[in-house]
């Protein structure tokens, strides 16, 4: 995924109100509270996704803490920055582990978590995606919010074909970063594109520091694409589709990192979103998302813009689905605590996908499909594509 996404719009949400221990050092967890240690982007251009974790994990801890917490303890989170570093994620990983901490969150990048499994040991991990490599096998106490961009690749060529201008022949423009995660997603439509009937007329990497997408939208222009798949966050995908509507692209586009801002923002039917939970509408009436607004709530979170930004449901289902693990083991630890983790499943009404959020023993990715959302020109609002499924872990290609 790509790691930068629009300031969140709310006052408190400066660097300073983000971390409630200074950066770079950590408070011991107290005894008798379950800790929650946070090791994530706090201090770059991509610090908005570390917000987003912590202030989830705020909103969760504070949900449970409010019925009496868990085993009667009380939840606290901790912060550290690691500036998107894998030596800082182990860095960190370490202090937390000396401070005893119930969970390990937060980790952004898949590189970083891989880094970190090892060190570990038995305490809980829960990334926002898990590096290929480490997936294959499944490392016990190791989990993620979201699946890899890879298992994607086989139902996104074929929703793709459905939308393709005339019913021409799929080809596809790809706009990977020059990241390892990045390029394990393109690899892999790659793979996938020529049993589906469809080719690669552009393969670009973009800088993972790019702020203009200039040569990248022209080389799809010249490339003869009728349809493209992206990974940005909301300020590059709207200057991407504005790019290549302005010079004629008339096919779809699939973003592979979910960006409410850019469906509200662009208005484009043909732009599709895909995330691991459901869009919130703030004003449903489900228990699961009054809950879920009024936690967000006292944390500073407001509006469906910010309620929707980027990872953030999909940081909150994680953080809830660990929580309620940990309650249903009584506030385990260690290698006890993973095996609850896997075998317990959620489900929120108007927040997590029609197959629920949870684990098993062999997947340590939290769902099955994933839904695709897209500009409703009828509804005037974003509206539900379809779920597509993911590829099996086992057929997706090394890169």
């Amino acid at each position: 995924m790509r790691r930068t996404l629009i300031t969140l719009a709310v006052a408190s949400l400066s660097l300073g109100a983000m971390v409630s221990t200074s950066i770079g050092t950590s408070s011991a967890a107290s005894k008798g509270t379950i800790t929650i240690g946070i090791s994530d982007i706090l201090s770059t251009a991509n610090a908005q996704y570390g917000q987003a974790a912590r202030y989830a994990a705020l909103a969760v801890a504070g949900e449970f803490n409010a019925t009496g917490g868990i085993d009667g303890k009380k939840i606290k989170v901790i912060s550290l920055d690691d500036q998107i570093n894998p030596t800082v994620d182990i860095a960190n990983a370490k202090t937390f582990l000396s401070d005893k901490v119930n969970l390990i969150s937060g980790i952004t990048t898949s590189g970083s978590c891989a880094a970190v499994a090892p060190v570990v040991k038995t305490t809980p991990v829960l990334c926002m995606t898990i590096a290929i490599q480490q997936v294959l096998p499944t490392i016990k106490n190791v989990f993620s919010r979201s699946p890899v961009e890879a298992q994607w690749a086989a139902s996104a060529i074929q929703l793709l074909e459905k939308h393709t201008p005339g019913g021409a022949k799929l080809a596809l423009a790809l706009l990977p970063q020059n990241l390892p995660g990045t390029e394990l997603w393109a690899a892999q439509f790659v793979a996938e594109a020529p049993g589906l009937g469809a080719t690669i007329a552009s393969n670009q990497q973009v800088p993972a520091t790019a702020t203009t997408f200039a040569p990248q939208v022209a080389a799809i222009l010249a490339s003869g694409a009728n349809a493209a798949v992206i990974e940005e966050g909301p300020p590059e995908t709207a200057s991407i589709d504005q790019g290549l509507r302005q010079g004629g692209f008339k096919g779809p586009i699939i973003d592979l990192t979910p960006a409410y801002t850019s469906l509200v923002t662009l208005h484009d039917p043909l732009l599709y979103e895909v995330q691991s939970s459901q869009i919130v509408n703030p004003s449903a009436t489900s228990i699961a998302v009054k809950a879920y607004v009024k936690a967000m709530a006292k944390e500073g979170i407001k509006g469906a813009a910010n309620l929707n930004q980027i990872t953030i449901v999909a940081d909150y289902e994680g953080f809830y689905q660990a929580l309620t693990a940990l309650k249903a083991c009584n506030g385990c630890t260690g290698a006890a605590y993973a095996k609850s983790l896997q075998n317990t499943k959620i489900t929120l009404a108007g927040i997590t996908t029609p197959g629920g959020w949870g684990y098993s023993p062999t997947r340590h990715e939290p769902v099955t499909a994933s839904d695709v959302y897209h500009w409703s020109t009828s509804a005037n609002a974003p509206a539900l594509v379809a779920p597509i499924g993911l590829l099996a872990l086992n057929k997706i290609v090394s890169g």
